[in-house]
């Protein structure tokens, strides 16, 4: 089976950084991870002090926007997947569907939980980075993360960082630049090319979107003018870390 030309993995040439162009293209990126994992301390430590923050259009809920460089950085709500349960998880959906990079945040003492999220972003096509934060916390532990592991699994730089004493901080900037789409299983893969291929140059159906509408996103499947399929998200698991 050929993948359909819409299908973004490490694997194909829709590989962002690929080419360079002469001007630089201001770039949307944007934070993603469960809540308490320390994505605001990183925001915060990319940002500096160029940050503002105001409300998401028609929520309450607070959006922290800076600049990392030339480019637009956004801190999603804490989420624990991407869906469309309640104001935040609809508001971080929304942010990244339209990001071009995502970061994700996830943290060394809460590894095989937070990777649920790390698995859907990556299976999205999203060009990302996976940061494991609290990296010394886990090391008092005696938690052992095999981050070369982590990295075959989802075909993704993976950096630790300790946010809270700017440790990691250079290395999350300058990683950035080789933020690239991971690795989509072939099961799940056979579930969203039917979707792909629905795509038109009037009704684009993103690798994102198709795995949304998958999981029974209504809201997307909705604005696609898709009937959403039924399949559980079960076909997310994790056991790529050890403790």
């Amino acid at each position: 089976m050929s993948p359909p030309t819409k299908l973004t993995t490490a694997n194909t040439s829709h590989n962002r950084g690929a080419s360079k162009a002469e001007d630089h293209k201001v770039q949307s990126i944007v934070l993603a991870g469960n809540p308490n994992v320390g994505k605001s301390v990183i925001f915060n430590a990319l940002t500096g002090s160029d940050a503002d923050v105001s409300n998401y259009p028609g929520t309450t809920i607070d959006i922290a926007r800076g600049h990392l460089g030339k480019d637009e950085l956004a801190d999603t709500p804490g989420i624990y997947g991407v869906s469309s349960f309640n104001d935040e998880e609809r508001a971080a959906r929304k942010m990244i569907l339209s990001a071009d990079i995502v970061i994700n945040v996830v943290s060394a003492i809460t590894l095989e939980r937070d990777l649920f999220l790390t698995v859907q972003l990556v299976e999205m096509g999203k060009p990302l980075i996976l940061v494991i934060n609290q990296w010394d916390e886990a090391k008092h532990r005696g938690i052992t993360i095999d981050l070369n592991r982590l990295a075959a699994e989802f075909g993704v730089e993976v950096l630790t960082c300790v946010a809270v004493k700017d440790e990691g901080i250079e290395e999350i900037k300058a990683a950035v630049a080789k933020a690239r789409p991971g690795k989509i299983r072939p099961e799940l893969l056979e579930l969203i090319e039917p979707i792909l291929n629905q795509s038109t140059s009037t009704k684009e159906i993103t690798q994102a979107m198709a795995v949304l509408i998958v999981e029974g996103d209504e809201p997307t499947a909705t604005a696609c003018g898709i009937t959403s399929p039924s399949h559980s998200c079960l076909l997310y698991t994790s056991d790529a870390a050890d403790e």
